[in-house]
């Protein structure tokens, strides 16, 4: 009998997860300054590559660029990347908000302008699959910034919903982080990460899975 495969996605609850206008009052209630902000969300872990995203954050204020960095979540690396902040004198423009309540999860994504995924595979050789950040936070309309790496292109469509970069290349980072910034609009990234969302519901997804098992 032929076997045929199919990559199905994560689904994304676009019930909890949706787009918000007003990030003036929601930053203002996180007591954040209403600059370009960027996010990013999940474990403090080396495959998460958090250290490259703070080398190319201090490649950008050395170009005189104003932004905000928000990091989100804890771990095993949570010292040691604060002691990176420090070291490349990025403090002014990191903000650590620590673990937050899951319930809180659709506001924090709405802090942000972009999510970076910066991802890379750590010293075993592991990496990770596709993050749940990512479809969640496209639900709230935030493009996301990723490494192409994984399974992470299977969702992330370079130029369309977000930007794909070469994993653990601080440089890179930086470089397509100034592009974004520069950009005079994201309302095209945004309409299309929404897009991607929806395509990728709970509801639409149990639908392919039921298609691909058939009857």
């Amino acid at each position: 009998k032929d076997i045929t495969s199919h990559i199905i996605p994560m689904g994304v609850d676009t019930s909890r997860f949706k787009y918000t206008e007003d990030k003036d009052s929601l930053r203002a209630k996180f007591k954040l300054s209403n600059i370009f902000t960027f996010l990013f969300v999940g474990k403090f872990s080396e495959k998460k590559g958090i250290e490259f995203l703070i080398k190319a954050s201090a490649i950008l204020q050395e170009k005189g660029y104003k932004f905000k960095l928000i990091l989100v979540g804890g771990g095993p690396l949570y010292n040691h990347i604060a002691k990176l902040v420090e070291a490349y004198g990025v403090s002014d423009n990191v903000r650590f908000l620590g673990w937050t309540k899951n319930e809180l999860l659709p506001e924090i994504y709405s802090l942000g302008d972009v999510i970076v995924v910066p991802s890379v595979f750590d010293r075993k050789g592991e990496t990770e699959g596709m993050p749940v950040v990512i479809q969640e936070s496209m639900a709230c309309g935030i493009p996301v910034l990723a490494s192409e790496i994984s399974g992470i292109p299977d969702i992330v469509k370079n130029g369309e919903n977000g930007w794909l970069i070469k994993p653990a290349d601080e440089l890179s980072l930086a470089n397509k982080m100034e592009e974004v910034m520069n950009l005079e609009s994201l309302d095209g990234f945004r309409k299309q990460a929404i897009k991607t969302a929806k395509n990728n519901s709970y509801l639409r997804i149990a639908e392919r899975y039921y298609r691909a098992i058939g009857k």
